[in-house]
Parts: structure tokens; sequence; C-alpha cells
């Protein structure tokens, strides 16, 4: 096939009352056969009235003739046959576009569902002719269903040249063997030496994911447990964990239902986003509620990629107005070189600092320990000795737990037995 037609030039030798007729037939997309143009004796034909677009391929149809006598009985004929010594058509040639599997690759051929395969495919043009409106598509095809991804017009190909076709396929709900199909000018537009190097077949395969993802919830960095006070307006980290290499991406949130007190809570960007962690199969979420005072309900659940539901996580929180120190406690008590002092903090926001000091029971301070604190439980570390160093003795001394926050503090009182 030619893109365009120009002149049809014979070289022949017609003798005089003799002829040489040449038809050039033109044959259509739709295989009908037409006879287009009729030459009679000519060196040179045009052919600038054939429509190449509509007739991809033709033939020529070569008929000689002689006038014929009688004689002796017998039809001869009165002059010699025409000769054919030649013929060339003159035109542009058509284009030749190709795909092969060297030029096309995908990032795996075996892929656990949900996870994305990236798909890498070159059209060449291997013709000295721009190929001009060049549509690309890429198909899976799973149990004989076809599914079309992605159709891609390229305004030009360039002779002996290349463009590049890229796709990000997400496998989800594509378990079992697939295939990507690859062609180039699948609805047949453009005029070509052959079709056979249009279209190419990459198999791949989805495993199966059935495991549920998994999520830890931290406040301010604790774990906590139903019932425990957190302050009103806490960073709340949720761990999203699976057996899933792919990536939730940052952008897609609907992998995640968050309530508070059976409220639905948007992702915004401030308040409830997601974090990359760079590490496959894990994702963090980045919430930061304002909490009414008393108790408030927490849900939290998740699904994969491959749409697996986590279990749905139900936290019980409260929220005091006014700081409170709760159950105080050192632990061991009896202790005999180390214990810790325990204890719940109620209260709105985090304290600025929490003190401990440890007196005998006549009322002499030996000790004081400041550290920092937070809502929620507390442990603060002693090594049992004093302010100069020194183990302290046996017996029973008493210690005062005291919280500061802006220019106010609270106060909870317990005692200690040092037993060697």
């Amino acid at each position: 096939p030619f893109t365009s037609l120009s002149t049809l030039s014979l070289e022949n030798v017609i003798p005089a009352g003799s002829q040489l007729k040449v038809q050039f037939v033109g044959i259509s997309k739709t295989n009908s056969v037409d006879t287009l143009v009729t030459g009679i004796n000519q060196n040179t034909i045009s052919l600038n009235s054939v429509n190449t677009q509509q007739y991809r391929f033709g033939k020529l149809v070569f008929n000689f003739s002689t006038p014929s006598v009688s004689k002796n009985r017998r039809v001869v004929s009165a002059v010699n046959s025409p000769v054919l010594k030649s013929w060339k058509i003159v035109g542009t040639p058509s284009t030749e576009l190709a795909v092969s599997n060297q030029s096309t690759s995908i990032s795996k051929n075996q892929v656990m569902e949900g996870e994305s395969i990236d798909f890498i495919g070159r059209i060449f043009n291997i013709s000295t002719t721009v190929a001009e409106s060049v549509t690309v598509q890429l198909k899976t095809t799973a149990s004989g269903i076809d599914q079309v991804l992605k159709q891609q017009r390229f305004i030009n190909v360039p002779a002996n040249d290349s463009v590049v076709f890229s796709y990000t396929y997400n496998t989800r709900g594509r378990k079992g063997n697939n295939a990507f199909t690859f062609e180039v000018d699948p609805s047949d537009s453009v005029a070509e030496q052959t079709k056979s190097n249009n279209s190419i077949t990459i198999p791949f395969t989805v495993q199966p994911d059935t495991l549920r993802p998994s999520l830890q919830v931290t406040f301010d960095g604790a774990q906590i447990v139903d019932g425990d006070y957190v302050g009103n307006h806490p960073e709340i980290k949720i761990r999203y964990i699976d057996n899933n290499p792919s990536n939730i991406l940052s952008s897609d949130t609907s992998n995640f239902k968050i309530k508070l007190n059976n409220i639905q809570v948007p992702f915004i960007k401030g308040t409830a986003e997601l974090v990359n962690t760079n590490s496959a199969g894990k994702v963090d979420v980045r919430w930061t509620p304002e909490l009414a005072a008393g108790e408030n309900i927490i849900q939290i659940s998740a699904n994969d990629i491959a749409g697996n539901n986590s279990d749905t996580i139900l936290i019980y929180v409260n929220v005091a107005n006014e700081f409170r120190i709760l159950d105080i406690f050192n632990l061991p008590n009896p202790f005999n070189s180390f214990t810790h002092f325990t204890f719940n903090l109620a209260g709105p926001t985090t304290p600025d600092e929490v003190v401990v000091k440890i007196y005998t029971v006549a009322g002499r301070l030996i000790q004081e320990i400041s550290t920092m604190g937070n809502i929620g439980f507390n442990k603060i570390p002693w090594d049992g000795r004093d302010k100069d160093g020194d183990q302290i003795g046996n017996g029973v001394y008493l210690y005062k737990v005291i919280v500061k926050q802006g220019g106010k503090q609270v106060e909870g009182l317990s005692k200690l037995v040092k037993m060697r």
C-alpha cells in the first residue's frame, strides 16, 4: 500500500494496430474490488485520483490484444503482440508501525492482588514516512473477558523513530491468570505493509490476598486501654500494617474509616491525614482531634488494597477539664534498691512539669525528681538514693507527686517502704 499515488510508468513495445490495456484495480477495507484507472497504449498513466485511504491495496491487470485475419481457414494475428518490458509506480510508500517483546516491559509478572503493575511499551515507525494520528490501546484479558485500560492517540510518529506509551495497572479484583494485550492501530485506520507486527500479549499472574491488615493506635506516643484519660487535643497515630507490599497512596484516604462519637471524621490536612512511611505495606494516619470533656468513643477500621477489612478498634477515652492525679503507687513496694512512681493524670493538656518529692516521716525532704509528664499513665523511675547519692535506710517514707501547669499545680500524697 501507498500513502499517496502519483503515476504508473510503463516500458513497452506496441506494434501498430495492436493494443496494451492496463487497469489499476483498487481493493477497499471491505475487500470490494473496483477498477479505478484505465489506460490504453500509454507509457505514463496518472494515479492521482486514487483514494489511498479508501483503497489500501491494488493490483494491475494487463490486457494484450491484436487484430486478427483469416488465413488458410485459420484465424491468426495480423501483427505482433505488444511487449511489456517493465512497469513502475511512483508514490509515497505507506508507513509501517510495529511493537515487539523486546521494546515492551512490565514491572512484575507475578503480584499479590492489589499491587500495581507498571507497563511501558514503545511504538516504532520503521518506514520513511511519518505516521499521523496513531492510536495505541492496552487491554487486559482474564477468563476470556477483555477490558480496555487505556487508549492514547499520538499526533504523529516520526519516520524511523518511536514513541513511548505507559500505564500503571491496579490488580484489585483480578485474581488468577491475566494478560496484557498491547496493540497499535486497533481500528485499522493506518495503511501499512502488514498488520502482523501490530500487537503483542504479555501474561501475568495475580495471587489472592486473603489476610487482613492490622492497626496499632497510640495517643501522644503511648498505647492506652479503655477508660484512660487523654488530653483534649491529642496526637493520635494509627499505624496500618499489611502483608501486601503495595503502599496506600497519601491521596487515597478511602481505605480508612474513623468515627468520633459515632460521627465520621473527614480527612483534612492538619486534622486527619495519611503519612507515607516509605515501608512496604505500612502507612500512618496522623489525627489531632478536639475531644470534648467526659467520655469519648473512637472507632477505627481500614481495608487493604485487595479489599480485606481489618478488625474495628473501639476505644473509650476520658477527658478532664481540670488536672487530677489518680491511682498513685510505687512499684515494687516495699522495694530493695529500685522502684517506679506510677500514677494516672487527668487533665486538658500536657503539664509543664511533674515533680516527685520524697520525705522522711518527720517531714525532711531527702530527694526531688523533676521530669516531663503526660496525660494518662505516667511512670517515673527512682534508684532509692537521696540528694547526696546515698542509699536510703530501711523504713517508711512519704512522697508527694506535684503536677504544674500555667502557674497552677495539683498534688497527690502516698507512702513507700524501703526494705533490704
